[in-house]
């Protein structure tokens, strides 16, 4: 122990978070895809916003309707069909764009946020992996001889890349 210290308590403290306390009313602020001007005080108002996770909290009252006809909705309001089809819409990749309520682009399975649909109605290409190299198979030779005078072996053998970027990465800054 240490001398004057008589009681220790381990706690683990999390950060505070600041509280969300934008309004995508008055005017009405509705923006379809990845929109970076279109927040209000600390929270977002675009589709993106759900999922980076910092949408202001009337975000889905006020922005998304359902769409049966465009006579019932305001012009400012994101339809909701919740279908892929009807007409075709599939993005490859991760694509903020590829939204009707549900999202019908390839990393919808990735966050969970697939219209019903998706695999009914897109077919997306499977990625080919990339070849395999062995090396561990040993030298097709073996030899006693001393290697000549100019041979190097201080040249590195090249390296594989085996990481792959992930389907959405966001550039999104604070608001201001």
């Amino acid at each position: 122990m240490w001398p004057g210290v008589t009681n220790v308590t381990n706690t683990t403290m999390t950060p505070p978070v600041a509280p969300v306390y934008g309004s995508c009313a008055n005017p009405d602020l509705c923006c379809s895809g990845l929109n970076n001007s279109c927040h209000r005080k600390n929270c977002y108002c675009d589709v993106a916003c759900l999922r980076l996770g910092d949408c202001c909290p009337d975000f889905k009252p006020i922005c998304l309707t359902v769409n049966n006809t465009t006579n019932n909705t305001k012009p400012s309001t994101l339809p909701l069909t919740g279908t892929c089809s009807h007409p075709t819409l599939c993005c490859n990749g991760g694509n903020f764009n590829c939204f009707r309520g549900c999202f019908c682009d390839e990393a919808c399975k990735l966050y969970n946020d697939c219209c019903p649909d998706l695999n009914s109605t897109c077919n997306f290409p499977i990625p080919t992996p990339p070849p395999t190299v062995n090396t561990t198979t040993a030298s097709p030779f073996t030899s006693t001889t001393a290697p000549p005078k100019d041979f190097s072996t201080s040249t590195a053998p090249p390296t594989v890349n085996t990481t792959t970027a992930s389907p959405f990465t966001s550039t999104r800054a604070p608001p201001e």
